[in-house]
């Protein structure tokens, strides 16, 4: 059998191999994250406080949403041929969506649970399993990987910053009471 790297990038055998590993990742994903979705709720329905409006918080959504980026990628390339380009697309797409929707999920968290440690653990080790997962050129896997990690500290960054001048015009204020 030849090796991968034998295989000509423009032939068919690629682009199976291709969608078997994008639908494949997909797929996994999709049952990790919607599972620990479920998971998680589940749980935190144990607590006498909560209420069955949690599993539509905002930080949950967030959640909700990129397990079903996942799973409109395995639907997407399950069946049918797709060629290499939009195999690539999709993953771009789907790559830098789910990413995001983890990153931003930080913003969400009580900053006592430090959310921004779990947010940042969940995009590096969906970046790593896609970077073993999906065959990808460095350079590729590298713009994306940064394209992917952008979104959570740019809104981490945006969101302190709206605090803070919340803050400081309290404080403004009170000051001149």
């Amino acid at each position: 059998m030849p090796a991968l790297t034998d295989v000509p990038r423009s032939s068919d055998e690629w682009r199976a191999f291709l969608q078997s590993r994008v639908a494949g990742f997909g797929k996994t994903l999709a049952a990790f994250v919607l599972g620990f979705y479920v998971f998680a709720n589940g749980a935190a329905m144990l607590h006498p406080l909560a209420t069955w409006h949690d599993w539509v918080a905002p930080l949950n959504l967030l959640v909700l949403v990129a397990g079903s980026i996942c799973a409109a990628v395995w639907v997407a390339c399950k069946a049918g041929k797709r060629s290499a380009t939009e195999l690539e697309t999709i993953d771009t797409i789907a790559t830098i969506a789910t990413a995001s929707c983890i990153g931003l999920t930080s913003i969400y968290g009580p900053p006592v649970h430090r959310p921004e440690l779990a947010a940042i653990m969940g995009v590096i080790i969906f970046l790593i399993l896609r970077a073993i997962v999906i065959p990808s050129t460095g350079p590729r896997t590298t713009t994306l990987g940064i394209a992917s990690v952008l979104p959570g500290p740019i809104a981490v960054d945006l969101e302190g910053r709206g605090a803070t001048s919340a803050t400081s015009t309290t404080s403004a204020t009170e000051k001149s009471a």
